[in-house]
């Protein structure tokens, strides 16, 4: 018997996994992540970003809901728009090697939509979309992060194109083919995090549209290489110039489940602020007056501060530098601002403090680092070091996502609304007909 491809044993496996062989914990976990997608994704829809995705979409008509608007359009089209409104806040959910949440959310409510799927359909879909998202990125290295290339849209195709498989219930053969195409579809660049510019939200967009049209296209006949992740000319040499990961892409396969490894952001900014952020809050608190700092020096990941924007200086000029700035997110729980809320960085991205102590803050990249390290020096000599990994702190039980949800939507939904959407999606499982939520989320 010839030996299956990844992308064969991945579609196998996708095309048979069911829903009572999920575990309890697993079913949960999948409606959390649709939960955190409508914290963010409800607000972020009338973000400019998004907004401008939303009228992009609406020369074309079809039977699917774009988030806070009534026209309906085409499952890609909706997805393109829903994912972008999920990823303009920079609050979407972390893990799965990248951001899986504005990108398999949104593939699952629009495909979902299209086909009438029960929420156990939804939930299955989402489970198995970050289920291969992840297994995607354990092939890979860091050589890709490195030449510039962005994982949201680079490995987020992969879980769009599983997502929409599963909800199509297209076979093993055509599920493969659509994991293929996708290989062709992976795409997606760091830089408009240095200018502020869109293009990083329209990342989680077109990764969603583009997945879904891997598996319409596979749905209809259509064939693509089986070596299309692992050949000599596919995915993982063209990315990162190896294929010696490939092996832990389907280790292991049916017996865990990324999806419970992801985390949500307590802060609206970019994920590898997040622990020097926390450790500036802890230093904040032990201030007497911000006029007693005279340097900050953090340290962290080498390829943390690489990353676009993340070492910018003063002047701001939008939301978006501010958010990936680590000097001004520091800077900004060094004085307290309120930076749980993606509020703050709309209407604030030009505080003349926070900027003023930025300058002041000095960004080390070291290699071989794995935490962040964050020392305020005083004006009286003395100085306060903090050097910890916080990350444990950034799984919100249900009850906390709950929370997150009204405070979020709470300037764009009534109160009453919220709680019911809420209601409808922690009882998904119970739900016949995904229309019971869409509903909900497009009025």
């Amino acid at each position: 018997m010839a030996t299956q491809s990844v992308v064969e044993r991945l579609g196998e496996y996708l095309a048979h996994v069911t829903f009572d062989s999920m575990p309890p914990d697993v079913v949960e976990l999948g409606k959390t992540r649709i939960l955190n997608a409508m914290a963010v994704s409800i607000p972020g829809a009338h973000i400019a970003g998004s907004i401008a995705a939303w009228k992009a979409m609406l020369h074309n008509k079809g039977p699917c809901s774009i988030i806070g608007h009534a026209e309906k359009v085409p499952a890609p089209d909706a997805a393109l728009a829903n994912g972008v409104a999920g990823h303009v806040l920079l609050q979407e959910d972390i893990g799965s090697g990248g951001h899986p949440g504005p990108v398999i959310i949104p593939t699952a409510l629009a495909v979902g939509e299209q086909v009438s799927a029960s929420g156990k359909e939804i939930l299955t879909a989402i489970v198995m979309g970050y289920e291969t998202q992840g297994r995607i990125f354990r092939g890979l290295t860091q050589h890709q992060s490195r030449a510039g290339f962005r994982s949201v849209s680079m490995i987020g195709v992969f879980g769009a194109a599983a997502t929409a498989s599963r909800l199509l219930k297209l076979d093993q053969a055509k599920t493969a083919n659509a994991l293929a195409f996708s290989a062709s579809l992976a795409s997606g660049v760091y830089q408009g995090f240095a200018e502020g510019t869109a293009d990083c939200f329209y990342q989680a967009g077109f990764a969603a549209r583009n997945g879904i049209t891997a598996a319409l296209i596979a749905e209809q006949g259509g064939l693509a290489s089986p070596l299309a992740l692992e050949g000599a000319n596919g995915f993982y040499r063209a990315f990162t110039g190896s294929t010696e990961r490939v092996p832990e892409v389907v280790k292991g396969l049916g017996e865990t489940f990324d999806i419970r490894g992801i985390q949500s952001k307590p802060y609206g900014t970019s994920s590898g602020n997040h622990d020097p952020i926390d450790l500036a809050v802890s230093i904040g608190r032990q201030l007497r007056s911000p006029k007693d700092i005279k340097w900050v020096i953090l340290t962290v990941p080498a390829s943390t501060r690489a990353t676009a924007g993340k070492d910018s200086l003063p002047p701001y000029r939008n939301m978006t530098m501010a958010q990936m700035s680590l000097r001004f997110c520091v800077a900004a729980a060094l004085l307290q601002r309120p930076i749980t809320s993606y509020e703050y960085f709309r209407d604030h991205y030009d505080d003349a403090e926070v900027e003023d102590l930025a300058y002041r803050t000095q960004v080390v990249g070291e290699e071989g680092r794995r935490i962040a390290a964050l020392e305020v020096r005083l004006q009286d000599g003395k100085s306060i070091r903090l050097e910890e990994d916080r990350s444990h702190k950034w799984k919100p039980d249900t009850q906390a996502l709950e929370k997150f949800f009204h405070e979020t939507t709470r300037s764009v939904l009534d109160r009453s609304k919220g709680e019911k959407i809420v209601e409808t999606i922690m009882r998904l499982d119970k739900v016949k007909d995904i229309h019971e939520l869409t509903v909900q989320l497009s009025s």
